[in-house]
C-alpha cells in the first residue's frame, strides 16, 4: 500500500480531464461542487494520480465511478484506493487489495465524552476517557473506525458502536504538514505502508 498527501489549493482542473479522459463524468461531478469541496476532491485526485504514476499504471483509460455508498472505485482496474481530506490536506492510499483511509486534522473536540458515548464501543470509550488528551484519543479512534467502514463501503450509515477498532487490524500514522498535525487511520490487508 502506498500513501500520498496533497495540499488543497485553488486553480484549474483541466489537467485532471487530460490525465483521466475516460473519467469525465466523475470529474464533472467534482467541478460542480462548492469551491472548498472541489479543492479537497481535486487534491485527493492529484494524490491518486501521483500514486498511479509511481505504480506505472496508465491513467488515460481508467474509469472512476462511485458506489451507491459514495465510495470511489475504478470500473476497469483491479487496483483499490481510498481518498480522504481534512482541513487543507487530502490523503490517498493505493493498493492491490481493498483499503480504507481517513485523515483528521488534530484539533480540540467539544463534547468528547458525549460523542464517544454515541459512536464508540465500550473499549473505545474507555480509551478516550483514560487518555490525557481526550480530543487526540477521540481522533485516533475516529480515523481508524472511519477507515475500516470506508474499506467495506458501508461508510458512516451504520451503528458505529459495532465496529470496535481494538478488535480489527487498523493502523494510525501521525505527521506534521505545514505546521499542522494530522492523524491518518488506515485499514487493509496490506501491511506494507510507503509514504
Amino acid at each position: 500500500m502506498k500513501i500520498k498527501t496533497s495540499r488543497t489549493r485553488t486553480g484549474d482542473i483541466t489537467d485532471l480531464y487530460e490525465k483521466l479522459p475516460a473519467s469525465r463524468a466523475y470529474i464533472d461531478e467534482i467541478a460542480a461542487r462548492s469551491e472548498k469541496s472541489k479543492q479537497q476532491s481535486v487534491a485527493g485526485l492529484r494524490a491518486l494520480l501521483f500514486l498511479l504514476k509511481a505504480h506505472g499504471t496508465p491513467t488515460a483509460p481508467l474509469i472512476l465511478k462511485r458506489e451507491e455508498s459514495g465510495k470511489p472505485y475504478f470500473e476497469n482496474s483491479p487496483l483499490q484506493f481510498g481518498i480522504s481530506h481534512s482541513g487543507e490536506l487530502a490523503v490517498c492510499a493505493l493498493s492491490d487489495k481493498p483499503v480504507g483511509i481517513d485523515v483528521e486534522k488534530v484539533r480540540e473536540i467539544r463534547n468528547v465524552e458525549a460523542l464517544s458515548a454515541r459512536f464508540f464501543s465500550e473499549s473505545e470509550r474507555y480509551y478516550v476517557t483514560q487518555s490525557l488528551d481526550k480530543s487526540r484519543a477521540f481522533l485516533e479512534i475516529w480515523t481508524k473506525k472511519e477507515a475500516y467502514l470506508k474499506e467495506s463501503g458501508v461508510g458512516l450509515n451504520t451503528d458505529l458502536t459495532k465496529a470496535d477498532v481494538f478488535a480489527i487490524h487498523t493502523k494510525t500514522l501521525c505527521f506534521i504538514e505545514c505546521g499542522e498535525e494530522y492523524i491518518i487511520g488506515i485499514y487493509g490487508d496490506d501491511d506494507t505502508i510507503c509514504l
